[in-house]
């Protein structure tokens, strides 16, 4: 008899164990489920432009409408904004800048460019401003790939800073300097011209980043 009840409490117990278990893997696949499929929409039907951000992200806003600044290859650009970590945000009103504060952000420009500009001439004319403003802090482009946003062609260029007088100033004022670590995307869609600009303020930890941009950017729909 002991024998029978001590096999009844064996196979009890295993049934249960097997219950535990299918219920514990049911529960990490719906959570898994869950937390992949958690998402922020982000819209911007004036620049014909939407993405989606991870949902522990956050959006801050800058300019709405484009400035009168001009270059040898458009009549304005906007700057829509910075995604960054939500854990950055402090308390309604107040919202912490992603640039100044954040170890990594993504920001959206918008150019309203000249008629038949292409992909490769707004990232050659984008390219060289940017090498005209590095005299303190020099920007390397280290990698260059044609890939297709929203069924467009479009430019990715990673880039090194660094490494300039403003290291040896900061070296000097006791400060240790770091090299970043950015990637700006480019594309054209008729006269409008679309930079996402990635950005890891120490260049060790932008692999860390790097899949959370990379869906950001893929998710990008331009009308």
């Amino acid at each position: 008899m002991k024998t029978r009840v001590s096999s009844n409490k064996m196979a009890l117990m295993g049934i249960s164990i097997l219950l535990a278990i299918f219920l514990s893997a049911s529960y990490l696949l719906s959570n898994n489920s869950y937390a992949q499929g958690e998402q922020k929409n982000f819209t911007a039907p004036k620049f014909g432009l939407s993405m989606q951000y991870p949902s522990d992200w956050t959006f801050v806003p800058e300019e709405e409408d484009f400035n009168t600044e001009t270059y040898g290859y458009s009549y304005g650009s906007a700057v829509l904004g910075d995604f960054c970590p939500s854990f950055l945000v402090e308390p309604e009103p107040k919202v912490l800048d992603c640039q100044d504060k954040s170890p990594a952000y993504l920001k959206v420009h918008v150019y309203k460019l000249r008629n038949g500009t292409t992909v490769d001439q707004f990232y050659k004319q984008d390219l060289s401003k940017m090498k005209a403003a590095s005299g303190l802090v020099p920007t390397k482009v280290i990698d260059k790939n044609k890939i297709n946003i929203s069924g467009l062609p479009a430019i990715e260029s990673v880039s090194i800073k660094g490494g300039g007088s403003l290291d040896k100033l900061l070296e000097l004022g006791g400060e240790k300097p770091t090299k970043s670590k950015s990637t700006s995307v480019y594309v054209v869609n008729g006269n409008m011209g679309y930079q996402f600009f990635t950005i890891s303020k120490d260049q060790d930890d932008y692999d860390m980043y790097l899949p959370t941009f990379k869906d950001m950017i893929d998710s990008v729909q331009l009308k």
